[in-house]
């Protein structure tokens, strides 16, 4: 469980740190500090906060064929953006885009550990 808990905060450090290079309107201090500490923050407001946010704007999503989850996601990261000091997050579409890239970095990275354990139990 732990194992699995540190997996997900370096691989969203992976990903707000690709962010940051990728994206101009997405921007840490120069302190690994504050990128742990946003993870944490992300993390934690992804398993509190996202699933009122989602079940409230469920309408929004359906409508949309899930497009306006990427909006939610967006906003989520907007949200840690505004409690984290250091941490900035110009508007809304960069946060957008973050949340993609967060999402695709997530992807491939829990596809690339699924493919390796599989191919240990064999």
């Amino acid at each position: 469980m732990i194992k699995r808990f540190l997996f997900h905060v370096l691989a969203n450090a992976a990903a707000f740190l690709l962010s940051d290079l990728v994206l101009t309107g997405v921007g840490f201090q120069d302190n690994m500090w504050i990128v742990v500490l946003a993870v944490l923050v992300f993390g934690f407001i992804n398993t509190f906060v996202k699933p009122v946010v989602t079940l409230l704007s469920l309408p929004a999503i359906i409508f949309s064929l899930g497009i306006f989850y990427l909006i939610v996601n967006g906003l989520m990261l907007w949200f840690v953006s505004a409690l984290v000091p250091g941490f900035e997050i110009t508007g809304l579409w960069t946060a957008v885009a973050m949340g993609l890239i967060v999402s695709l970095v997530n992807w491939i990275l829990n596809w690339m550990v699924e493919d390796d354990e599989k191919a240990l139990k064999v």
